[in-house]
Formats: C-alpha cells, sequence, structure tokens
C-alpha cells in the first residue's frame, strides 16, 4: 500500500528534475497574475507557435492544459478541474511517441 503513495511521489519528483528551468520559463510563471478570472493563458515561442494553453475558471486552473514542442507536435495534455489534475493526461517525445500516461482521480494518481 505505500508503494501506491510513494509512485506518484517518485513521478513528480523525476519529472521535476529532468527539465531545466530558464529565465524564459521562471518569466513565463509570473504571467499569471496577469490573467483574468475566467480566461485562457496562452504563451508562444519567439517563433510565434504556440507553448502551452491553460484554462482558468474565477483564477484558478480549470479546464484544458495543452503543451507543444516548437515544431508545434503535442508535448503533453491533461484537464485540471479546480486546480488539480483531473482524468487523463499524457506525455509525448518529441517524435509523436506516448512516453507516459497518468490517470488522476481523487487525488490519486495511477500509472
Amino acid at each position: 500500500m505505500k508503494s501506491l503513495y510513494f509512485l506518484p511521489f517518485l513521478f513528480f519528483i523525476l519529472m521535476g528534475c529532468s527539465e531545466k528551468k530558464t529565465s524564459q520559463d521562471i518569466s513565463d510563471n509570473s504571467i499569471t497574475s496577469n490573467v483574468q478570472p475566467n480566461d485562457v493563458l496562452v504563451q508562444y515561442y519567439e517563433s510565434g507557435q504556440p507553448k502551452y494553453s491553460q484554462e482558468f475558471l474565477n483564477g484558478i486552473r480549470h479546464g484544458d492544459y495543452n503543451h507543444w514542442f516548437k515544431d508545434g507536435k503535442v508535448q503533453s495534455n491533461g484537464k485540471y478541474y479546480m486546480g488539480m489534475r483531473n482524468g487523463t493526461w499524457q506525455w509525448f517525445d518529441e517524435k509523436g511517441s506516448k512516453t507516459l500516461e497518468v490517470n488522476y482521480g481523487n487525488s490519486l494518481a495511477r500509472l
């Protein structure tokens, strides 16, 4: 039973360590303060290609989340429900192959 709780924790640790934060990434996060309560935040690469989009409800992440590579291929997608990941989330590599799928429900992640 303990391993059930350990796996999601390990997953988040590994995902957090695998991605380098740049000053551009950090400044992208600060833009959320300009989001209207019921809005869709879309960030773009310098080329004009969308980087990610996130829906908000009353200022809380709620709805679709999509993240793309610079070439326009999907990197990850899923849904938020009142600020928490919900349902099936998928991650893809740059070739378009699915690398991970996690089902979120009742605040627990299932691989």
